[in-house]
């Protein structure tokens, strides 16, 4: 889950505006090689001939837990309350189930892949960037991209809210946004926020950029070529002349730089496309445009915890945001 906002009017100008803000940030961007060629220790971390397999089964068990958890709370719900269960197949779940699902799921889903990671994968942490990576140089590096992001992202958000209102469709704030400005209880507020700043960013990047966006980008690895090795070995202790040359078959995985983009760029647009269509309809233009900086600060390090601090820090602006806005509307 990544928090977008309702605008309530978008003007030209602010379109405008925003539009030059995120030029300015793009630029900057650029300027300091996020967008450059990657150095080769990089691309060797990433290109790995590991096993894909035990990935894929363990995408699969996230989503089996994300659905089995959602189904389970959503049973207990119908025996334990049944009139409430039917008020919410009618109107919507109350804010204290939605934010009980938005904490509980995640969290089971988290859990899930982190035993998966330990037990199947081999060596899952270190291979997804959670392990051995600097945990202290991903923040101002988080920081950095995600100040320059934001204006892109909000650019595009408006452009998307502008359209909405040229055709009249409305739409509401995130249920999670909601369920924060509804709910008078503290303790409901403040688990809200904990699931929107830290449980939803760790899951969704661990799945999304950590499981698919590398699973993707291993799949479209070229394969290894077979090519001949000659080798001619001589016995030192004897006066014979040296054996003629043997051919023997080896495996070459040297990849040219270009090849090293392709896999990259597909599986950053492919995961993001895929991350994008989890969001309401409202919020995907701008969801997609966050997933790809996301995917492409994952590609540049190798590093999860940098994509995963962005998310916590986007998600901590849009709620704050959407929080004041609340209370001055109030």
């Amino acid at each position: 889950m990544s928090i977008g906002l309702a605008q309530e009017q978008v003007t030209a100008g602010n379109v405008a505006m925003l539009a030059a803000l995120a030029a300015v940030a793009v630029g900057a961007l650029d300027a300091t090689g996020f967008f450059g060629r990657r150095d080769e220790q990089v691309i060797r971390r990433l290109y790995t001939r590991d096993s894909l397999s035990p990935l894929v089964w363990n995408i699969a068990i996230a989503v089996g837990v994300y659905l089995g958890s959602s189904i389970a709370i959503t049973l207990v719900l119908r025996f334990k309350d049944p009139e409430l269960f039917n008020q919410a197949l009618q109107q919507g779940f109350p804010p204290k189930i939605l934010i009980l699902l938005s904490c509980v799921v995640p969290a089971a889903t988290l859990a899930g892949m982190l035993i998966g990671l330990r037990t199947i994968v081999p060596n899952g942490l270190k291979r997804l960037g959670l392990e051995g990576r600097p945990i202290a140089g991903a923040i101002p590096r988080a920081i950095g991209i995600i100040v320059a992001a934001i204006p892109l992202v909000m650019f595009v958000s408006s452009l998307t809210e502008l359209l909405y209102q040229k055709l009249d469709w409305p739409h509401d704030a995130h249920d999670l946004l909601k369920s924060m400005s509804s709910t008078g209880s503290m303790l409901e507020k403040i688990l809200a926020i904990f699931a929107a700043v830290v449980l939803a960013p760790v899951s969704e990047e661990l799945l999304f950029r950590g499981h698919v966006q590398t699973a993707i980008r291993q799949w479209m690895i070229p394969r290894p070529v077979r090519v001949l090795e000659v080798v001619a070995v001589a016995d030192p202790a004897s006066s014979a002349p040296p054996p003629l040359p043997v051919e023997h078959p080896v495996l070459d995985y040297a990849m040219p730089r270009i090849h090293s983009l392709i896999p990259s760029l597909t599986a950053v647009l492919v995961t993001s496309l895929l991350f994008a269509l989890v969001h309401p309809a409202w919020s995907r233009p701008a969801i997609f445009v966050l997933s790809v900086f996301l995917g492409t600060a994952y590609e540049r390090r190798g590093n999860l915890w940098t994509p995963i601090f962005m998310h916590a820090m986007f998600n901590g602006v849009m709620t704050t945001f959407y929080l004041l806005l609340m209370q001055g509307n109030a």
